[in-house]
């Protein structure tokens, strides 16, 4: 469905609304914590619904707004179904319907009487006969010099998203992990070559599609080194290794790929829900985790996948999920 644009006293006064400070004991029948992809789709669902809805986020959007570029390509939005992404948010910005808390949540309680507590980092809390809980995961970076300064120009942490723009190019992969693993198998079918350095060599070889690698002629390893920063000019150009013995390296790369596992944001009810191996929300095919009216969706689950689409779908079963719940419970 198409929007209007917002425009910027519509969103400014929606922004003063939002950030009048939630009294505690306030109870809404649904809470959604997160406002990234999963989030937003399942507010808008919950919105159509006529629940009475809070949002419980900082920002809207996640990691969707942001542009990739890489040299001798123009900027584009590069990640599928950012445009549903966007319609989203400006329909949940303008909702007069909607409790925007722009807070972050910092813990969530089960009540006796079946209720759910979010207690928000500023000391108020709201109540909700449900929530979904729809926080993402984070990237593990390196923290070195030009990691930060190239995201979006070279520097990726995802080769699910970007590895297409990369087509005959020479790209670096850093990682340990079957995540790893995967983006560099898929980059060395599109690449002209691949410079994998290995974080965790030992928990790689180990792995079941780890002799794939050592058939992969455009692929070169390096065990042993460590990455020392990222350079280039306004795009990247090349990452600086140093070696167990104090060598150093510079090779000549367009991309960087950050392929270290995510870490899934899960601080939210790790007391409360048994994660599974990786810290992921485990749920069913309704995003109901095992507490009945607490569902999930997202990258935070274990169904992860990276994708903006599959988030999509994911906000909207849990919305759709938790509305059939809610209706059962009268």
């Amino acid at each position: 469905m198409s929007e209007t644009p917002i425009s910027p006293h519509e969103l400014a006064a929606n922004e003063s609304a939002a950030n009048e400070s939630s009294s505690s004991g306030d109870t809404y029948e649904i809470a959604i914590v997160g406002g990234g992809p999963a989030g937003l789709v399942a507010t808008r669902y919950c919105l159509h619904a006529h629940l009475s809805t809070a949002l419980v986020a900082p920002e809207l959007g996640g990691k969707v707004g942001y542009p990739f570029v890489i040299r001798g390509m123009e900027p584009v939005d590069s990640v599928w179904g950012a445009q549903v992404v966007h319609e989203c948010e400006t329909a949940v910005a303008r909702s007069p319907e909607l409790k925007h808390i722009r807070e972050q949540a910092a813990h969530l309680a089960h009540l006796p009487d079946g209720r759910f507590q979010v207690h928000l980092a500023g000391g108020s809390s709201i109540r909700a006969r449900a929530v979904i809980v729809a926080t993402g995961a984070s990237a593990q970076r390196l923290y070195v010099a030009g990691e930060k300064e190239y995201w979006g120009r070279g520097v990726s942490f995802s080769a699910v998203s970007h590895a297409h723009f990369f087509k005959d190019r020479a790209v670096a992969v850093v990682g340990g992990s079957q995540r790893t693993l995967v983006a560099t198998l898929e980059l060395a079918d599109i690449a002209r070559h691949v410079y994998l350095i290995l974080a965790r060599p030992q928990a790689m070889q180990e792995l079941p599609a780890a002799p794939l690698l050592r058939r992969q002629r455009n692929v070169t390893p390096f065990v042993g080194w460590e990455v020392q920063q990222i350079y280039g000019d306004d795009f990247v150009s090349g990452i600086g290794l140093v070696g167990s013995n104090g060598e150093t390296r510079q090779l000549a790369v367009d991309g960087v790929f950050i392929q270290f596992g995510l870490l899934p944001n899960n601080e939210l009810v790790r007391d409360l829900l048994e994660l599974d191996e990786e810290g992921h929300i485990p749920i069913d095919h309704r995003c109901q985790t095992r507490i009945p009216g607490l569902f999930a969706a997202g990258d935070v689950t274990n169904i992860q996948s990276e994708q903006v689409l599959v988030a999509v779908g994911e906000g909207a079963k849990a919305a759709l999920s938790a509305w059939q719940y809610l209706v059962t419970q009268h």
